[in-house]
């Protein structure tokens, strides 16, 4: 508020000094109608009565005379002399209302700028001087200007500058945002996928000491063992809330279930080749419920018709080899008294839709598929296959752990790559019936075999 009330009280003082001015120039113009023969001599001087001579010469259009020029220098009467002080004092005073006027209107402008606008518009290319910083004398109204632009252009680039450099430093700030949130981030990634393998390694440990025990003929310690890990992987939940791993642990699962059953199943048939169906008949249905629980796709537990007959020729070659290779290393029994077209189709049957589909559901469509999702596949390989080596405990030796491991390894990377869980199962079930049924008759009579 105190900015519009300085200029009120200018603008009163400013009215009441052009009002006395204009009131004084009035008195000076009447003055001068009222004596116009003034000489206005300012003093009796030898250069001011030369002057005051062609003055009055001009004005009266006289020659030279000498009785005029003896009465121009004969002293005034004092008529004359106060009409000549009257004339001194109006000119002074018409000079001093000009000089009032001038000051009292830059007294003015200096504080209302419009005013001052106004005024240089309506002067014809006055030279304008800035009151910091210095010019240069010959520059024009246009040269100004151009300056002025100039200045702002500069300012405006500095601004630009300013901004770029504030854009550089929020980018910096999101930068270090980022890279602290990617620390943090790899962080807990990295203390999730290590408490993720210690919690895996734990049931493995435990089903390894089982094999293990089961290996050196202790078995009933190993079935403590096994119904130990059971109990322990159902209750699991109650403490653990990851859902990846209770998927892994429900896999694991079906370990210990597979060894209590093949231990607690009774021999009913004077061929153990029934065996087989009354232990991985009722093996299949935690396998359902499980693959059922974990809302598996056909796809992804490896149901898939795509190729199957390339993959049906490539099974029954490689079966046999990988079968002969377990016959060298255990040289087993048969399970058929002879090779008859029945006792093949048979020992084929349940060794290919009970034997083979079961093992590699549980093995590769469940136990693989959850290790290739929360570790890497090459850990899910080698956990698979040494669970496989260790299953085939039971024949004693160490040879068959370490050649059912690496068949294991096989039929992994062949699930990994195919997906096709008929092809698995065929091929699994097809080393099966040449372990334990054409190799054992066939090579039994040559010698040396």
């Amino acid at each position: 508020m105190r900015k519009p009330t300085n200029y009120h009280n200018k603008q009163k003082k400013l009215n009441i000094q052009v009002i006395v001015s204009v009131l004084t120039l009035t008195l000076l113009a009447i003055s001068a109608h009222a004596a116009p023969g003034s000489s206005l001599e300012l003093s009796p001087s030898t250069d001011t009565g030369h002057l005051s001579e062609q003055i009055y010469s001009e004005v009266s259009g006289e020659t030279e005379n000498s009785v005029s020029a003896s009465v121009l220098h004969e002293d005034p009467d004092p008529i004359q002399k106060i009409e000549q002080y009257v004339d001194i004092i109006y000119t002074a005073g018409g000079i001093g209302a000009a000089v009032l006027i001038l000051i009292g209107y830059l007294h003015i402008t200096s504080g209302n700028p419009e005013v001052t606008k106004k005024y240089i518009k309506g002067l014809p290319r006055i030279r304008i001087r800035k009151i910091t910083g210095h010019e240069e004398p010959g520059m024009e109204k246009g040269q100004e200007v151009q300056k002025v632009q100039e200045n702002i252009q500069d300012a405006q680039k500095v601004q630009n500058i300013q901004e770029n450099v504030r854009g550089i430093q929020n980018v910096q700030k999101s930068v270090q945002k980022n890279v602290q949130e990617n620390i943090q981030e790899n962080i807990q990634e990295e203390f999730k996928s290590r408490r993720l393998r210690l919690l895996t390694a734990l049931p493995v440990l435990g089903i390894t000491i089982a094999e293990l025990l089961i290996f050196s003929g202790r078995m009933g310690a190993a079935v403590w063992v096994h119904i130990g890990i059971v109990i322990s992987l159902s209750l699991s939940d109650i403490f653990l809330k990851d859902p990846e791993i209770h998927r892994i642990y429900q896999a694991l699962m079906l370990l210990p279930v597979l060894r209590l059953i093949n231990l607690s199943m009774p021999i009913f048939f004077e061929t153990t080749l029934y065996t087989f169906m009354f232990v991985y008949g009722p093996l299949a249905i935690p396998v359902i419920i499980i693959i059922h629980h974990q809302r598996d796709s056909l796809e992804q537990i490896g149901i898939t018709m795509k190729n199957f007959v390339p993959y049906m020729l490539i099974a029954v070659p490689l079966g046999f080899l990988l079968g002969f290779g377990e016959y060298l290393t255990i040289r087993s029994g048969y399970l058929i008294p002879d090779l008859t077209f029945v006792n093949l189709l048979k020992l084929t049957f349940i060794m290919v839709f009970f034997v083979g589909l079961v093992e590699e559901l549980i093995f590769r469509s469940i136990l693989q598929s959850r290790l290739e999702k929360a570790l890497t596949v090459r850990e899910a390989l080698l956990i698979t296959s040494l669970m496989f080596g260790l299953m085939h405990s039971g024949y004693g030796t160490f040879q068959e752990i370490l050649y059912t491991g690496f068949v294991g390894l096989i039929m992994g990377l062949a699930f990994y790559k195919t997906k096709s869980l008929p092809f698995i199962a065929v091929l699994h079930g097809f080393v099966n019936v040449f372990l334990f049924g054409v190799l054992p008759h066939q090579l039994n009579i040559l010698p040396g075999l």
